[in-house]
Formats: C-alpha cells, sequence, structure tokens
C-alpha cells in the first residue's frame, strides 16, 4: 500500500522484525533528493508518522497498479542491489534509466517468467545436457551472476521451484550485471538456438523413436548451432557437436519448448 507521510507518499515494502522497510514514492517539499530511496524505521515512529501523514492527506491510499509497479521495482531494486555492497549498490549504472522506461515495464513480467522456467529446468539440464548448460545457460546468463545465487534463490533452483520473488530479484541481478539490452539480447540468442535447431532435433527424436543421427547430419546441424550463437559467443565444432548430441539423445523437448514460449513473448 501507498501511505502519506510528513516527508511524502510512503510505499510500505515489508516488515522486518522491529523495523518496517518503505520506499519514498512522491516526495513531500523539502524530500525530493530522497525520492525512490529505501529507508527502515522503528515500527512506533513509522506507525506515528503514517498517522500524521493520514491527518495531512485525508485518506491512505491504495492503488493496485501502483502496487504491482513498486513491488517490481523493489524486487528488481533488491537484486540489482546484489551486484555491488554499500552506497554504490543504490546507484547501478542505468539501472534508473531502465526503470523509468515504459518498454522495461512492458516486458517485465515476460523477463520474470523466462527467467523462472530457465529456472525450473537448470537442474535436469545440469544433468541430461552438461554442455548445452554449460555452454549456453551458465555462460549467456548465470555464469555473470554466479556468484550472487546465494542463499534462497539457490535453495529455490535446486528444488526446481522458481518462487514468488526469485524471479524479480533474479532479473535485478541480471540488469546489474549485463544491463537490459545486453540481458535480453541473450535472452533472444537463446531462443533462436532452440527454435531453429534444438526444438526441431528433440521433435525429430519424439516423433521417431529409436532414430540415431549420422555423423552427416550431427556436422550439419552443428553447423546451424553455431550460427545461432555467432551473434553472442563463438563455440568450437566439437563443443556444437556435442550439443546436438545431447538433445538428440536427452528427454529435453518439454523444456526447451517451455522455455521458449516463455522468452518468445519479449517484443
Amino acid at each position: 500500500m501507498v501511505l502519506p507521510a510528513p516527508d511524502g507518499d510512503r510505499f510500505l515494502y515489508q516488515t522486518a522484525a522491529e523495523l518496517v522497510v518503505y520506499i519514498l514514492v512522491k516526495p513531500a517539499n523539502g524530500h525530493h533528493h530522497n525520492l525512490g530511496q529505501f529507508f527502515s524505521q522503528g515500527r512506533s515512529y513509522f506507525a506515528s508518522d503514517v498517522e500524521l501523514g493520514a491527518v495531512a492527506a485525508g485518506v491512505a491510499r491504495r492503488t493496485a497498479a501502483t502496487k504491482k509497479v513498486m513491488e517490481a521495482w523493489a524486487d528488481l531494486m533488491m537484486g540489482a542491489v546484489g551486484c555491488a555492497s554499500g552506497p554504490v549498490g543504490w546507484a547501478v549504472t542505468g539501472f534508473n534509466l531502465a526503470m523509468n522506461g515504459a518498454n522495461f515495464y512492458r516486458n517485465y513480467d515476460i523477463y520474470v517468467k523466462a527467467i523462472e522456467r530457465i529456472l525450473y529446468h537448470r537442474t535436469s539440464y545440469k544433468s541430461q545436457a552438461p554442455t548445452l548448460y554449460s555452454t549456453v545457460l551458465e555462460d549467456l546468463l548465470f555464469g555473470h551472476i554466479q556468484d550472487k545465487l546465494k542463499g534462497s534463490i539457490v535453495t529455490k533452483v535446486s528444488e526446481k521451484v522458481a518462487g514468488k520473488g526469485v524471479g524479480g530479484k533474479l532479473v535485478g541481478l541480471f540488469l546489474g550485471k549485463m544491463g537490459e539490452d545486453y540481458f535480453k539480447r541473450n535472452l533472444k540468442a537463446i531462443n533462436s538456438l532452440f527454435k531453429e535447431v534444438l526444438i526441431k532435433i528433440a521433435q525429430h527424436m519424439y516423433d521417431n523413436p529409436g532414430a540415431i543421427l549420422s555423423e552427416e547430419q550431427i556436422d550439419g546441424l552443428a553447423g546451424h548451432v553455431r550460427k545461432q550463437l555467432a551473434p553472442v559467443r563463438q563455440i568450437s565444432t566439437s563443443v556444437s557437436k556435442k550439443i546436438v548430441q545431447e538433445v538428440a539423445e536427452g528427454h529435453l523437448r518439454s523444456g526447451l519448448i517451455d522455455i521458449s514460449n516463455a522468452i518468445s513473448a519479449l517484443p
């Protein structure tokens, strides 16, 4: 909810023990330098401030749209802050610009869903298609934030359940480490690889149980793998052939389609 207070309108983010965590979303005169900042305050002091603000404003506004936007902003900011410690964390380069962009907000739910679907399949990919995982998902995405995948995120990933809020915080980490343009480009490269090559391989094997790809077929498909990844990274012939073999021999069709469907919603 958004509550009025002497310093302006506060978005109530969460409570933590005896503290209240909030963001100043509409500063009063003299407090504009605090716009968008996180604050923590003792519960009793916060309640007192809100009571004073309510008297001045006349009403405590509850707006679902504002709540959705601010929850997304808070999750993303908390994730991005994980990329830097101390005051530097609150000024992640380009973060405010990204958050002020209408295109980003339109894409936010898509980013979160895509990452949640990748998280869901992450464990099975690591075991069934380790070359695909390390060369594509880890190198283009998780490798950039590997040192930050700790605590509850790791626990939920290991359970193959994304969990409420984890996707948003992880998208924030990606933004802080990679920037939106790089993050979006990598997601689209992954989707192109899946749609143009890997899903077709998996579908062929699904439709033809017991089929085995010839060396000539593997060579040709490996070339297509390298072509799809070329805009974001170069891989060797041997690695691309290994990816083709893993997809042909594994049972990855549903996971590939699931992830691709999520990323395909990006404009």
